[in-house]
């Protein structure tokens, strides 16, 4: 039987750690991130790609040649390419996409050297995997080119992604938490006496922290010690938390139900999907002129889990999924995969995150009132969402007979 005065005696201490984590950061001036107050700490491509690729280049504006790049292929144990004849693109095209024959597409970070040998890197912070997207890339220079995938914690690709193919044979996993921040920490100790190369780095090493809530060694050890001298405390607390944050998004999730039926329910139907014990929970929103069509409205992302990392989104949804709509084909459409249409990520502003796997949004939802300013918040991007596509799906519906 687990003792509630020593589990909260485990929580009292790991709050005063985090307090004292918090105090130094400030006394460190760390709290001051430029890639924070611009709202890019997620950009996957104008951010991550586009920072780590200048560090990466030979020929980047950081003066330091190839040490960079030595440093980082030491890191993923890659012996193969040469560093004085590497050359890194960012965005580089290789040709349409063509999901059939599994070519093409655009690889996130790609170098090259004179002796044909390759490196492939896509970059996953939140975006979801495109269909046959590590095949494409596996299957580009074959034989002769690596790929990595790389994410905030080195999970794997969806099975949508890789097929068959193999991690740690086919291509490879990287991380942020490990990989990244490792590289970074040698780039700054080659970089002690450039200030603003010093400085640029070590804040971008702050923000992967940040968004991979990762602590220095000495936070980290002592958070160890404080868990195994509640070992049993800590076990019942990590099989109750996601029990935990449950509650609260299913409230959430609840919340925005019952506004969206309060407001629509002259046009749409509103139903409930999956609650968010499930990766993938939702709800629908159905046009009352198509009912009956296997194409409609849905918002998801509300158990933190499946795609975009927990950032919720609208989108259309495709029941008939795996096999592709048409509607997909349509000009101006976007197919973001066979299930989804046309997808929009909620937006963040200065006062809300809508991001259910983040820790902030869901401390912050637990008092009532921010929910409901959050849920008003949410609603209106709802309703320009569905001002633009409702006209547009209903009438391709009636042309198409769509059912």
């Amino acid at each position: 039987m687990v003792n509630t005065k020593e589990v909260d005696r485990l929580l009292n201490n790991v709050k005063k750690l985090f307090d004292h984590k918090k105090k130094i950061e400030k006394l460190k001036g760390e709290t001051f991130n430029v890639f924070s107050i611009l709202k890019m700490e997620r950009m996957e491509n104008n951010t991550h790609s586009a920072f780590i690729k200048e560090l990466l280049d030979p020929k980047g504006t950081h003066l330091k040649d190839g040490i960079f790049l030595k440093l980082f292929l030491e890191c993923i144990e890659n012996s193969d390419l040469d560093v004085t004849t590497a050359k890194v693109e960012l965005e580089k095209h290789i040709g349409t996409r063509d999901d059939k024959n599994k070519t093409g597409g655009r690889i996130d970070i790609f170098i090259s050297d004179a002796k044909g040998n390759y490196v492939s890197i896509e970059n996953k912070i939140d975006a979801q995997d495109q269909n046959v997207q590590i095949e494409r890339y596996c299957n580009y220079k074959k034989g002769e080119n690596k790929v990595y995938y790389l994410t905030l914690d080195g999970k794997s690709p969806d099975k949508t992604s890789c097929g068959k193919l193999e991690a740690g044979t086919n291509y490879y996993l990287l991380s942020y938490k490990n990989h990244i921040l490792k590289w970074l920490e040698l780039c700054l100790e080659k970089s002690v006496d450039d200030p603003i190369l010093r400085e640029s780095i070590k804040q971008y090493a702050i923000l992967i922290k940040k968004i991979t809530y990762t602590m220095n060694n000495e936070e980290e050890k002592e958070l160890i010690d404080i868990m195994l001298k509640h070992y049993e405390e800590s076990s019942y607390i990590s099989s109750n938390f996601n029990k935990a944050k449950q509650a609260i998004t299913e409230k959430f999730r609840i919340d925005v139900y019952n506004e969206l039926t309060k407001k629509l329910k002259d046009k749409y139907v509103i139903v409930k999907g999956f609650n968010t014990s499930k990766p993938n929970s939702q709800i629908w929103i159905k046009p009352t002129q198509t009912l009956e069509s296997y194409l409609y409205f849905g918002i998801e992302g509300f158990s933190g889990e499946g795609h975009f990392n927990g950032q919720l989104f609208i989108g259309t949804f495709n029941k008939k999924a795996p096999d592709k709509s048409s509607y997909a084909d349509v000009e101006g459409n976007e197919s973001f995969s066979n299930w989804w249409i046309n997808v929009r990520q909620f937006e963040n502003n200065e006062n809300y995150i809508l991001n259910m796997s983040n820790p902030e949004t869901i401390t912050y939802i637990m008092n009532e009132k921010n929910r409901e300013g959050l849920v008003d918040y949410m609603m209106k991007q709802v309703e320009q969402y569905l001002k633009e596509q409702t006209p547009l799906l209903v009438d391709f519906i009636n042309k198409n007979k769509i059912v």
